[in-house]
């Protein structure tokens, strides 16, 4: 019997839930169910645990569309935003099927990304947004404008994108101490500010991404700023230039002068007046 069947059914529905929460790409997510028992579903298992899912609303604004799912404070997916939230996107899934559905169609009703966590009363609840809320925002405007508005290594910047890596001499909450890499911090310890920091996560085994908020050197290493807290940091990690978004920095840093989305040309003296209110 299908879905559709047993859910317009009088007496024989009896609602079963899936829940799925996976990190980026991993190929391993935390799969659950507010089963009586342990269930099987597209060949994996999903763990009974008390979970529940709250409305979806929609107020008419995009900023207050949203569902929630409350669990277990103690939960792994909790653990996970105890310090800090993880580096990529949490992405979830919502499947609802029926117990006595000898077919086992689960249809999926909810789908979007974890935003945070919250603990309230001794459970926690999950803050989600659905998908459609993310395609239906509009994007940014591309201004008229001396610095470049392109995102660092995107596919209209196409600058080449170069991991370093650095030992790790020391760190605390919110700075780490690294040596230099084998090829030297050039053109200068400056190119970094506004880069990227990651590594693997000793204790999770996933990956945590920082930015870098600027840098000073110190004896045979550099000491970088970054934001966001540093913790279970392996030997090594590795440093990603960022960029000033000027013309400067893209032919000296970057060597991508001929990709830059500024407009460098633009007149510091407006031409049609003494006032220039459009750079």
């Amino acid at each position: 019997m299908t879905y559709e069947n047993m859910e317009n059914s009088l007496d024989r529905g009896g609602p079963i839930t899936l829940y799925e929460f996976a990190i980026g790409t991993d190929e391993k997510p935390f799969r659950y169910t507010d089963s009586d028992k342990r269930e099987f579903h597209e060949g994996v298992p999903w763990e009974k645990i008390p979970i529940q899912r709250g409305k979806i609303e929609n107020s008419g604004s995009l900023t207050k569309v949203k569902f929630e799912i409350t669990v277990p404070k103690n939960l792994e997916i909790v653990r996970l935003y105890a310090a800090y939230p993880p580096s990529d996107v949490v992405y979830v899934r919502v499947l609802e099927g029926h117990y006595d559905d000898r077919d086992r169609q689960f249809l999926t009703v909810a789908a979007g990304r974890l935003l945070n966590v919250k603990i309230e009363q001794g459970r926690a609840i999950l803050l989600c947004e659905p998908a459609t809320t993310s395609i239906r925002r509009p994007g940014l405007r591309r201004n008229w404008q001396r610095g470049c508005p392109l995102q660092l290594y995107g596919p209209a910047c196409r600058a080449v994108r170069v991991d370093e890596e650095c030992e790790v001499r020391s760190f605390d909450q919110n700075t780490i101490f690294v040596s230099a890499p084998a090829g030297g911090f050039l053109p200068g310890i400056d190119a970094y500010a506004n880069g990227i920091l990651q590594w693997v996560n000793q204790d999770t085994a996933r990956r945590e991404v920082r930015s870098l908020l600027d840098g000073v050197a110190e004896d045979d290493g550099f000491r970088l700023r970054v934001a966001g807290p540093v913790f279970h940091v392996p030997e090594t990690v590795f440093v990603t230039k960022g960029c000033s978004h000027t013309e400067e920095a893209c032919l000296l840093w970057h060597n991508n002068v001929l990709n830059y989305g500024g407009q460098r040309w633009i007149p510091y003296k407006n031409p049609v007046g003494n006032l220039s209110v459009y750079f």
